[in-house]
């Protein structure tokens, strides 16, 4: 898996110097770099830019990236979204602004120490158990919650009301989480 990570951070450093996009490096993120993944994971990069050049990075990108939308990434600010296959995998490359950039790649330095050997199979048998049950909006929550803990400024949750219905499910499922991520996860939908 590292010398295709290596492979995939090329090709978007590629295309992000064709684009003539300044950055900052390019970092693993998500459940990949936590050692968390199942074969189904997606792959995921983040970066940070200058908040004045957006909407000419945007348009940068999309003519290489499928652009997947402006989400929110913390109570006061966006990033873009952009994926692309490749050889078989799902690639996002998520683009925002430094001060994210910092705050998630703290959380996930965080998350990939704190989590010990034993939690981590544990998600990971969790996770694919979801997956092979088709429970697609629980696995997108359970595999969130993480991140959220360890992420806490950032905001993982989608908006989408489906969505919503089932992360109240899953706060209502899941009272051994903290109190704080509960109101928080509630606040947030």
């Amino acid at each position: 898996m590292e010398q295709y990570i290596k492979l995939v951070r090329e090709k978007l450093e590629k295309i992000l110097k064709h684009c003539n996009v300044h950055h900052e490096k390019l970092v693993l993120v998500g459940s990949v770099a936590v050692g968390i993944h199942i074969d189904t994971s997606d792959i995921d990069f983040v970066t940070a830019i200058d908040d004045d050049s957006r909407v000419q990075v945007k348009e940068k990108l999309e003519k290489y990236l499928e652009f997947r939308g402006e989400r929110i990434a913390r109570k006061t600010s966006t990033r873009y979204l952009f994926c692309m296959k490749y050889n078989g995998y799902h690639i996002d490359l998520n683009v925002m602004t430094k001060t994210d950039y910092d705050a998630i790649i703290q959380g996930m330095y965080t998350m990939k120490k704190k989590l010990s050997p034993q939690k981590k199979k544990e998600i990971i048998s969790h996770k694919k158990e979801l997956k092979e049950m088709n429970k697609i909006n629980e696995y997108e929550l359970y595999k969130n919650s993480f991140y959220q803990i360890y992420c806490p400024d950032f905001i993982w949750i989608a908006d989408d009301e489906i969505i919503k219905n089932i992360a109240k499910q899953f706060i209502e499922a899941h009272k051994e989480l903290p109190m704080w991520l509960q109101n928080k996860l509630s606040a947030e939908i």
